[in-house]
């Protein structure tokens, strides 16, 4: 998607959906640390602080620097990096913040393009599977609780990778749909503009004066020939009722 305005929006609008779906994790971790696996709780809290000042200084970078096109990539790149590490924080494959790798993917879609969002998607599962296999292989410290075989390790990695490209077609092809109608909007709108100026072209040339109201009487339109005859500007009279402009109306 072009940086224009709308995705300078959008990406002002995300920024702050993200610091809510952050607050509400911390909400989750502090209300109810039994979703949290034992000895993650010293991890999670910096984590979500962490998580809340990035998420902060990328508002303030997208009002600074609104014209800057990186901003959407290092969103994109922050959260896959901030959700990996909650994600081996809280357990790996028995963590329950995995579902935030979809929104990641999902914001990619709409800030990019299709094939954007399948390359996030890979990202995202290649990060998830190969902390998890990391530690499955005891290369890095283990984080969850259980003992899962490899076979149950094979099948949670393929329903994850399945969901991931589900999420990342669906959202691409969504994002493409509304691009694509956005495009006809702004086409209609130019064709409207177009004709609404050659009819006031038409209008404003006519030989006979041209007066138009509302049903309450009021001046809504006058030509410049009509403000000759009348001896009032259109902007003098706009809003105003016939009866107060001239006695023979």
């Amino acid at each position: 998607m072009e940086q224009g305005y709308t995705t300078r929006e959008w990406l002002d609008q995300l920024a702050r959906v993200r610091l809510l779906m952050i607050a509400l994790i911390l909400s989750v971790g502090v209300a109810w640390p039994s979703y949290l696996p034992a000895g993650s709780s010293r991890y999670f809290l910096p984590l979500v602080i962490f998580w809340i000042t990035l998420g902060t200084l990328h508002i303030i970078l997208v009002r600074w620097l609104p014209k800057a096109r990186w901003h959407g990539p290092a969103q994109v790149i922050t959260d896959v990096v901030m959700v990996s590490a909650l994600v081996y924080a809280t357990g790996l494959q028995e963590s329950y913040f995995i579902s935030l790798y979809l929104l990641v993917i999902i914001v990619a879609s709409i800030l990019f393009s299709r094939n954007a969002a399948f390359l996030t998607a890979g990202v995202c599962v290649t990060l998830l599977g190969g902390l998890t296999l990391l530690a499955y292989e005891g290369k890095i410290t283990r984080t969850y609780v259980g003992s899962p075989t490899t076979e149950v390790l094979r099948l949670w990695f393929l329903s994850n990778l399945t969901g991931f490209l589900a999420v990342a077609y669906l959202a691409g092809l969504l994002a493409q749909s509304l691009r694509s109608k956005g495009r006809e909007l702004e086409e209609k709108r130019e064709e409207l503009l177009d004709l609404q100026d050659f009819t006031e072209d038409i209008i404003h040339s006519m030989r006979g004066g041209l007066i138009t109201t509302d049903t309450d009487g009021r001046v809504v339109l006058l030509n410049r020939t009509g403000e000759e005859i009348l001896g009032y500007r259109f902007a003098d009279i706009r809003g105003r009722k016939l009866a107060e402009i001239s006695e023979e109306f």
